[in-house]
């Protein structure tokens, strides 16, 4: 690879070309708002004799603090990080963030776990519990959570309530995303991929200043898949291609030391015959033994092997997001002022066979706009107060439409349809504020509190050709020309909660810290989007009491830090198909309670080792009515071909929570050295998963399953701008879902990407 150099008027050149237009991509939102300092990045430090575990400055508090410091169970990691464990995407979190499972849902939706914390239910006007953030910026859309992770700074996963600072929907914890801020230095880096099923990558980063005032920052990525982990038997494409496109452009305005201007845009496209490169694998009714525990490594039921499906139609989905947003800073000296404001908007399609066979019968197609603006002014303190305290307000405005609609052949001439159109908006202003007050110089006690009201219209109407009679098929809708209107229903609702925290931490030393906390998480309430009249989903509350420390030992060579909680949740809200139709409904209470934690050591100062480590026990305290799957006693194995499963109501009350692994371990040596050659570093990553079940009836569990990652990076001696990396994902091509859903007809599985490797070439300067 040559390299190339860039002199500053052509750098200039570059960047203005590539970020100004690129602020129109997100909308009308304009917005005053500022990318966060870069956190999570090692702060200076004296040279010693040998290494030490570095300070991590983290903004889990909505300030620059030492992770040490703060009483949270925060995982935060480096884009280095990431990158050493083959990580790309915000979806595989879960393999380094203890007590983190990131569920995919019809390809394209983002379901976090965390601490048995999350949901089942998704589209138009439902949020996750587990908030994401972007530079500051909530994300409402659980769309939005499939980005790209190639030009971050670092990630911050924050274990627990964080409802406070927040909001209404980090009832179990935050995703905060710090992307890298412009900085006066010019700084470029340009990488290229090839590996093994098609895969082909390029990125670019370009980084300086366009005047002494003025910073930007430009980076586009572009990934490929063209071929596939398997084939659809019935047609011979591949299953799992996708490409996907991701640009992000910033200008940073610092006039004085006391102010800070950040303009930021985005603009990202993903598409694909599945777009995370997942298949859609029938189980069947084969796969139930003696006990009714199907386990999906097992019993396939479609032909062909692990990512092989066998369909008429080849599932199929998209996204397209944008957005703009600008922060503004300013410090007045008696307090800072920070202003946030952003507008997003994404749509998402997928189509794919709802049958799951080679028949003609079933299609559904999926089409769903978002759209986003919020408002958000926080008052700082100084930092150097024995008080130190936080206050804001918040506004947020989403709608969100869904036309989901589908179309049942049963001959050559007779056809149903159906169509059904939704409309959820919302309206959310919050109040909130938080202060630490320094009882002596080792303790600290921390009070919070926020209120949060939220208005939300939905509407929701349905039209099909039926008209409801048995017919000769065996059908029970029998077509009748013309759509007509099936039903309509309005509503609107709002919901004032408050929401809050206490903590105690106190210092024993300079290495050792240990906290304790309650906290109130709240999720609002909203709409079932998949049955007429459409039910109201109730607001969720999570009471969470938490104690942990925070610990550097062996002469800061050993950073160990853990926690233990015990979780009250009601109201989880829970997404099922009955008699094959979708709809969400609410879990009255569940009860969990674990451990997690992280491990920094450098083991000599060639070889350190990041870790992380989770157990939870969850179950439901109270579901008496829950909507259970069972195995059809008319069924054998292989006695069915399609109708294997029944549906009806059952008692749940006992049974573990759905989505949530009992146990995870991630480990990540990385190995050092310097030869006359030049410098090499050697990284692996193993990941254990020790199971979860699907749903509340607990009828089917993903089995334990291991995952392995490496790569080797080379930086030439002679050539110290570049380094060569070879790598493998998933080097045992293990093979074990990401989803599983389950209806009458049968049962499904989003299997997890197979093995991956390949080369990949920077260029650094």
């Amino acid at each position: 690879m040559k390299i190339r150099s860039i002199d500053a008027n052509s750098f200039r050149t570059l960047l203005l070309g590539g970020v100004i237009p690129l602020m129109a991509l997100g909308g009308a939102g304009a917005a005053w708002a500022q990318s966060p300092p870069s956190a999570g990045t090692a702060a200076p430090q004296a040279a010693t004799p040998t290494r030490r575990v570095e300070e991590v400055i983290v903004t889990a508090q909505k300030r620059r603090e030492k992770l040490q410091n703060v009483p949270i169970a925060i995982t935060a990691v480096s884009a280095a990080q990431l990158k050493d464990s083959g990580i790309t995407q915000l979806f595989d979190l879960g393999k380094v963030a203890p007590g983190l499972q990131v569920i995919q849902a019809v390809g394209i939706y983002s379901e976090p776990e965390m601490r048995s914390v999350g949901t089942s239910t998704h589209g138009a006007g439902i949020e996750n519990p587990i908030a994401t953030y972007v530079d500051g910026v909530y994300l409402v859309a659980a769309t939005s959570g499939l980005m790209s992770l190639y030009d971050i700074d670092h990630v911050e996963v924050l274990n627990g309530p964080q409802g406070t600072l927040f909001g209404r929907n980090a009832t179990g914890g935050l995703i905060q995303v710090i992307t890298r801020a412009p900085t006066q230095p010019f700084h470029a880096d340009f990488e290229e991929t090839v590996g093994n099923v098609g895969t082909f990558n390029q990125a670019m980063y370009l980084n300086g200043g366009l005047t002494p005032t003025v910073a930007a920052n430009l980076a586009v990525s572009h990934d490929v898949q063209s071929e596939g982990f398997g084939h659809n038997i019935y047609n011979g494409t591949w299953i799992g291609t996708f490409h996907d496109l991701n640009v992000r452009g910033k200008v940073r305005w610092t006039p004085d030391a006391e102010t800070d201007v950040t303009l930021s845009g985005d603009y990202s496209h993903r598409a694909g015959t599945d777009v995370d490169t997942r298949a859609l694998t029938l189980i069947g009714s084969e796969s139930f033994n003696a006990t009714h525990t199907a386990l999906i490594t097992t019993g396939i039921k479609e032909p062909g092997g692990w990512f092989d499906i066998d369909d008429n139609i080849t599932p199929f989905e998209e996204y397209t997001g944008n957005g703009t947003s600008l922060t503004a800073r300013h410090d007045f000296g008696p307090a800072t002022l920070v202003s946030i404001t952003a507008y997003r908007g994404a749509n998402e399609y997928s189509y794919e066979d709802g049958n799951d066979l080679t028949v003609p019968n079933t299609e559904i197609i999926g089409s769903q706009t978002d759209h986003q603006f919020s408002q958000e002014f926080q008052l700082l303190s100084p930092d150097d107060q024995r008080l130190t305290w936080t206050t804001g307000l918040y506004y947020l405005n989403a709608d969100d439409r869904a036309n989901p609609s589908g179309k049942i052949t049963y001959s050559l001439t007779k056809e149903d349809y159906y169509k059904e159109y939704l409309d959820n908006r919302l309206n959310s202003i919050a109040a909130f504020g938080q202060g630490t007050f320094k009882i002596d110089p080792s303790t600290n006690f921390t009070a919070g509190l926020r209120y949060s009201a939220d208005f939300r219209v939905f509407h929701s109407s349905t039209y099909d050709n039926f008209d409801g009679t048995l017919n000769p098929n065996g059908d029970s809708q029998t077509f009748v020309g013309p759509f007509v209107e099936d039903g309509i229903f309005h509503d609107l609702k709002n919901w004032i909660r408050p929401s809050g925290k206490v903590a105690i931490d106190h210092r024993f030393s300079p290495e050792l810290m240990v906290y304790a906390s309650y906290n109130r998480g709240y999720r609002a309430g909203t709409f079932s989007v998949g049955n007429l009249p459409n039910l109201e989903l109730h607001p969720e509350t999570l009471d969470a009491f938490e104690t942990g420390f925070k610990s550097d030992l062996l002469d800061h060579r050993l950073r160990f830090d853990a926690a233990t909680y015990f979780y009250e949740y009601h109201n989880r809200q829970i997404q099922a198909v009955y008699n094959g139709t979708q709809f969400d409904y609410d879990a009255p209470t569940a009860q969990s309670y674990g451990v997690d934690g992280t491990v920094t050591a450098l083991l000599t100062d060639n070889l350190s080792l990041v870790g992380g480590f989770s157990a939870i026990h969850a179950i439901y305290t109270s579901f008496p009515d829950a909507y259970l799957t069972r195995p059809n006693p008319a069924c054998g194995p292989a006695a069915c071909s399609s109708v294997n499963l029944i549906n009806g109501h059952g008692d749940a009350t006992g049974n573990w929570v759905e989505n949530t692994p009992f146990w995870t371990v991630n480990l990540t040596p990385t190995y050092e050295f310097t030869t006359s050659a030049g410098e090499v570093t050697i990284t692996a990553s193993y990941f254990h998963n020790a199971g979860w079940y699907a749903s509340p009836d607990n009828q089917i569990k993903q089995n334990p399953y291991d995952t392995v990652a490496g790569d080797v990076t080379w930086v030439p001696s002679f050539l110290p701008q570049l380094s060569l990396r070879v790598w493998g994902r998933n080097l045992t091509n293990a093979h074990y879902a990401n989803q599983i859903s389950e209806s009458n007809s049968n049962d499904n599985a989003n299997v997890a990407a197979g093995r991956t490797y390949g080369l990949t070439a920077d260029e650094h300067f």
